[in-house]
């Protein structure tokens, strides 16, 4: 132990009496500890961490519907009670649907998260009350009192943390519950994406959800509830996923109209949904992936700034092998030095990785994924650093302390022997090589990153996007009847078109690009199965289309072109012919080599009587609704006034801009319904970010990998050529002194300089291919191979390395052959 701390204290001496050395090593390491760091803290966050305030997390399972294949997520009600009342390997099944609605206490309304629950939710889930109680199996009875649980955070904002709200009233939709307690304060829901202010019994969603139809409750077709269920004492998940198969059996038989192909797959824990949990692992272990590149780059940099010390160090270890020292001895020396220095880089990027973290998702903020994720340094994140720290600590450590071992103390004491630093110089040269593969693999995937998004921008279909604003409005919150919200919606087009500046309006269910369009079947007339056969289960028939309700104006508003036919009018209205607009894509498809407008097609509803078939009035060009990095879609549109939704997205475009068309707008809507604000406003720039955060994050963060890389590498490769050209001083002397030109000299030291990287562009550049070809799978809308990418990046990675070596060589050519002989 003694010996130990005495290689501690020598070790600090030693680096205390280089601090540029000290710190380069240091900040270098950190920097890529961090980054390591911030993107575990994100997979932390979503993957990992157990939801807080939660009992137990690692008992509870979700279910998940699977029809035809097709993964559909949620379950009806009646499915649910089924499941409930007949699963023995759950101590207790629960339910839950998400919604936002209309609230009021006394003062302004305003939309908050809202969760229907069973009354067992608060139960299997342990959750406890911070303030009264929380919902229990009576409130859950159809016909009960309106009740409502809040969430700590609302109850803190909204009441001021006040007691007596427990047994007030408020108003939800426009109907009055009783707030019956508060929800403890760590208690945030099931899921990091959806985070309710409230929670009210499940048997109410005829107010809490009254988009939906009026039998939702016994309707076993209708999916909107998400399961999940606790673990019993003793019982393995493939034991509950056994009976729960056997009991989605019995369903299928009993009720082949709406089950007969209908499974259930449970999937362990909490948190994000599966899909969107195959999505986060793929994306955040790539960029894992990417980052942890970077560091084996500061490893090596870090390693050969230690080989060139050593060499300047010969001369000591030589004298500590003269008088004894062993070679147990010398490794334990430099990897103490080595230890420390990873101690601080540790430290450094367990500082530096919440910041990087946060920055991460505040960017991305508005990404549904992303949203209210808390990045925390807790035991795994901890355990993370400590492990990165040990092994970049051994890397980087190895090969100054090998070499070390291998001093010949007679050769080491003849100053300027022959060959003295050759076997160095190949291993430095060696690890040049292995950073320029390394810089190779990571700048081809900040590239493919940075394509991706411009590729993604430039499929965007909305001209000018920054003079167009967004605004979303919900009457159905509000009971609005068809009549009434249309009437609504006219005034509040009529209200917009009016305001100065504004050149054109319109509405829409969905503004592309957006990745939840409806979808439906349609058919050729004639074609179309039994509508009741159909409505028990649609995913079977038909050619699935994504569908959106539009105003007149739509396309003029976002600038789409329309290629054949006209757009809608105040003629496509309740009780006129049906009419509908179809993409270039859904035309060909239809009738290829034909004309669509005029022909006629068939969409029948989930529910209720059969309607008449729809005539095609228009073509619409292309584009890329539900994401730009994606590719069109069969795409129909359908007239607002005659498939009403009582939620709608207002555009607006202005001839110079939309600052200040946002607070006009929720002043109009106001004069029209004081109870139905406008919300989710925002400029079509921030909507089209929101939509690209994938593609924003990994082009970001590669971004920033790959200037980080081509740092490290171009300090790698100037240190590299410098030491060797303070190494063959006496060589480059004798070759002066003999008639040697500068210029030749300066060629000799590139030419060995840019051979190594020549080697790492070799071994990197098949290695960027399958990264970006892995990327593609990561990164929607990723295209590996690209050329140009590949181009760029050895054109960029060439010229650094060869300025790099350059700066060096430019020095040799300056060498003064009596000075360098004399000083050998």
């Amino acid at each position: 132990m003694n010996a130990f701390w005495q290689d501690v204290r020598f070790a600090l001496r030693v680096l205390r009496r280089s601090p540029l050395f000290s710190g380069v090593a240091v900040l270098t390491l950190g920097v890529g500890i961090a980054g390591n760091t911030a993107i575990f803290s994100l997979m932390d966050a979503l993957l990992l961490r157990p939801m807080p305030g939660v009992k137990a997390g690692g008992e509870l399972a979700v279910f998940e519907r699977w029809q035809e294949g097709q993964l559909l997520g949620d379950l009806g009600y009646p499915d649910y009670r089924d499941y409930r009342d007949r699963l023995k390997s759950f101590s207790g099944v629960a339910a839950e649907a998400r919604t936002r609605a209309s609230f009021s206490s006394g003062g302004a309304s305003e939309r908050v998260a809202t969760a229907l629950v069973s009354g067992n939710y608060f139960a299997v889930l342990g959750a406890r009350a911070a303030a009264g109680r929380l919902l229990g199996d009576a409130d859950e009875r159809e016909g009960g009192p309106a009740v409502a649980v809040i969430g700590y955070a609302f109850w803190r904002r909204t009441f001021g943390g006040d007691p007596r709200a427990v047994g007030s009233t408020i108003r939800l939709n426009g109907h009055t519950f009783m707030l019956v307690g508060v929800a403890q304060r760590e208690f945030r829901g099931t899921s990091t994406q959806f985070q309710p202010d409230l929670w009210v019994p499940i048997t109410l969603q005829p107010v809490a959800m009254p988009r939906l139809t009026p039998d939702t409750l016994q309707n076993r077709a209708s999916g909107w509830l998400r399961i999940f269920a606790r673990l019993a004492p003793g019982t393995t998940l493939a034991r509950a996923q056994a009976e729960t198969s056997a009991v989605a059996a019995q369903l299928a038989q009993a009720y082949p109209e709406t089950n007969h192909t209908r499974m259930v797959a449970l999937v362990p824990g909490l948190g994000l949904d599966s899909d969107d949990r195959a999505e986060v692992r793929s994306l955040l272990g790539l960029l894992l992936g990417c980052v942890a590149l970077l560091q084996l780059i500061a490893c090596a940099n870090v390693a050969n700034l230690l080989l060139a010390r050593s060499a300047a160090r010969r001369r000591e270890v030589t004298v500590r092998v003269a008088l004894g020292a062993g070679r147990a001895r010398l490794v334990r020396l430099f990897l103490t030095e080595g230890a420390l220095l990873a101690a601080g880089a540790g430290l450094l990027g367990a500082m530096l990785a919440p910041m990087v973290a946060q920055l991460a998702v505040a960017a991305n903020q508005n990404a549904y994924t992303m949203r209210g994720v808390e990045v925390q340094l807790d035991i795994r994140v901890l355990g993370f650093v400590l492990l990165l720290t040990l092994i970049s600590g051994v890397l980087f450590a190895l090969a100054p302390a090998r070499r070390a071992t291998s001093v010949d103390p007679t050769a080491s004491l003849k100053d300027g022997s022959p060959g003295a630093g050759r076997t160095s110089s190949r291993v430095r040269g060696g690890l040049i090589a292995a950073q320029t593969a390394l810089s190779v693999v990571l700048l081809a995937g900040a590239g493919t990153g940075v394509a991706t998004m411009r590729r993604a921008l430039r499929a965007n279909p909305v001209a000018q996007p920054e003079n167009v604003l967004l605004a979303s409005v919900d009457l159905d919150v509000q009971g609005y009847s068809s009549a009434k919200g249309l009437n609504f919606y006219d005034a509040l087009l009529e209200r917009a078109r009016a305001l100065p500046g504004v050149t054109s309006a319109s509405l829409g269910s969905a503004i592309p690009p957006e990745e939840f369009f409806g979808r439906r079947a349609i058919f050729h007339p004639g074609e179309e199965p039994a509508l009741r056969e159909f409505q028990a289960d649609d995913f079977k028939f038909g050619l699935r289309v994504d569908d959106d309700t539009i105003a007149p104006g739509f396309f003029r508003t976002l600038g789409v072109p329309m290629l054949e036919g006209r757009e809608f009018g105040a003629a496509d209205r309740a009780g006129s012919p049906r009419a509908g607009i179809v993409n270039e894509r859904l035309a060909r498809r239809l009738w290829p080599g034909g004309n669509a407008i005029g022909e006629r097609i068939v969409a029948p509803d989930f529910s209720g009587p059969v309607r008449p078939p729809i005539t095609i009035v228009g073509v619409v060009k292309d584009a890329a609704v539900r994401s730009l990095a994606g590719e069109a879609t069969l795409q129909l549109y359908l007239p607002l006034a005659q498939e009403y939704s009582g939620r709608a997205t207002l555009i607006v475009r202005g001839d110079a801009g939309t600052a200040g068309l946002g607070p006009a707008l929720r002043a109009e809507a106001a004069r029209l319904d004081p109870s139905v604000p406008l919300f989710a406003i925002e400029a079509m720039p921030q909507h089209i970010a929101t939509s690209l955060w994938r593609q924003r994050l990994a082009a970001g963060l590669l971004g920033i990998f790959g200037a980080l890389a081509v740092a490290l590498a171009a300090m790698g490769i100037y240190g590299v050529a410098a030491h060797s050209v303070s190494q063959r001083t006496r060589e480059i002397g004798i070759r002066m002194a003999i008639g040697a030109r500068g210029e030749q000299i300066s060629a000799l030291v590139v030419r060995q300089g840019m051979a190594w990287v020549l080697a790492g562009a070799a071994v990197g550049l098949p290695a960027a291919l399958l990264v970006t070809l892995a990327m593609k799978k990561g990164i929607p809308g990723a295209l590996p191979y690209n050329p140009w990418v590949l181009g760029a990046t050895l054109g960029l990675l060439g010229a650094v390395s060869l300025l790099a070596s350059y700066l060096p060589a430019r020095r040799a050519a300056r060498v003064d052959p009596v000075v360098a002989l004399r000083c050998e």
